[in-house]
């Protein structure tokens, strides 16, 4: 075969692999199936940096639409970056919470207004200041936004929203080494990551780790990385490299699915609820309110491999919070309230995992139940 002949069966085999890839990301076929940013009206690559000491954030006053195959939003952030209204320094009359957490309290996929915080303000009547952000953050990070962030702000109450799915290993840094999440680029993230100490726990930011003022771009001189880029932001098949990273990645030597609920290291679970506790001993609060997300695997262990949550260290401890503060701190457990996989996944959107606007509103009644009984 000469090379011209070569040429073309490669070039018709290429158009018929970027077609095949289409097929199947239309279809949701592949763990990971995002529309290239040439053909996608989504402007999410504009909404966030990393470069604060938590990490990874939102950008100030920025109005983008993030589009996917299953979702369709608007988010606002204010002049803080929050994605909220804009925050006042001093309380008014109403009672005001602080909601920490990651993209289940950022209301990833929803617009502002749909979001469960906003719900909940509605039924509580008070203000919700929403400092969640998605970006992979852990507890870690929600004792980060508190202290140098959100904690400037005159309030009563604090929720905090928890999703052991992944909070558990956000902030090990062996396990993002090991998995090579802590590079872009080959560029170490900008990230905080726990350290253990006698006394508890510490934190640290890699030394050479490089902040972001785009979350999406870094001035990267290396040839082969830009090349990347542009088959990634222009070509379906993409998809196929991606997936098979992310099997790659969340794959469990078991051969099971991850559930933060029951496989969590206890090094893993000390950190987190280190620093969750950290934040409820840091002053009085009039109340505090815990709320858990349970991942679909989490709901499989629980009503089809019949195990118990109260087991498990990390919730133990979170329970023995009540007996170390003066306040009453409530645990709303998502899974009680969902008998199965199944049923769960009304409430999450059809090709990702996250809280649709329906469930968003249904969290919120599970919330509001909880805090008024």
């Amino acid at each position: 075969m000469n090379i011209k002949k070569v040429v073309l069966v490669l070039f018709f085999f290429g158009i018929f692999f970027e077609f095949a890839s289409f097929v199947f990301s239309y279809f949701n076929l592949l763990p990971i199936n995002t529309t290239p940013k040439i053909y996608s009206q989504s402007t999410y690559y504009k909404f966030r940096n990393e470069k604060n000491i938590w990490g990874a954030w939102h950008k100030e006053n920025i109005k983008i639409r993030h589009k996917t195959d299953c979702f369709d939003a608007i988010y606002h952030t204010n002049n803080i970056g929050a994605k909220d209204y804009d925050f006042e320094i001093k309380k008014n009359y109403k009672k005001r919470f602080i909601l920490l957490g990651d993209s289940f309290a950022e209301g990833f996929g929803v617009n502002n207004n749909f979001a469960f915080k906003s719900y909940l303000e509605k039924s509580l009547n008070s203000e919700i200041y929403n400092f969640g952000s998605s970006g992979a953050l852990g507890p870690l990070q929600y004792y980060l936004i508190y202290e140098n962030l959100a904690k400037k702000y005159e309030h009563d109450s604090i929720i905090i929203s928890l999703l052991p799915s992944n909070d558990f290993t956000e902030n090990d840094y062996a396990l993002w080494k090991k998995k090579k999440w802590n590079l872009i680029h080959d560029v170490e993230r900008y990230r905080p990551y726990y350290i253990k100490k006698s006394y508890g726990f510490d934190y640290f930011i890699p030394e050479n780790a490089k902040k972001r003022e785009d979350w999406y771009f870094l001035n990267d001189p290396n040839l082969i990385h830009k090349i990347k880029k542009i088959i990634s932001n222009s070509f379906w098949s993409f998809n196929i490299y991606k997936s098979f990273y992310f099997l790659r990645n969340y794959k469990e030597s078991s051969g099971k699915k991850y559930s933060g609920y029951f496989d969590a290291t206890l090094e893993q679970q000390e950190a987190a609820i280190y620093f969750i506790s950290k934040i409820l001993k840091s002053r009085k609060f009039d109340n505090a309110t815990i709320v858990i997300f349970p991942s679909k695997e989490d709901l499989n262990r629980i009503y089809v491999e019949g195990k118990n949550i109260h087991d498990q260290r990390w919730y133990k401890d979170l329970k023995k919070l009540n007996e170390s503060v003066d306040y009453e701190i409530t645990l709303v457990n998502i899974a009680d309230y969902v008998k199965s996989a199944e049923e769960y996944s009304q409430y999450l959107f059809s090709c990702d995992d996250h809280l649709s606007q329906k469930g968003n509103k249904f969290v919120a009644t599970k919330i509001y139940q909880e805090m008024v009984n």
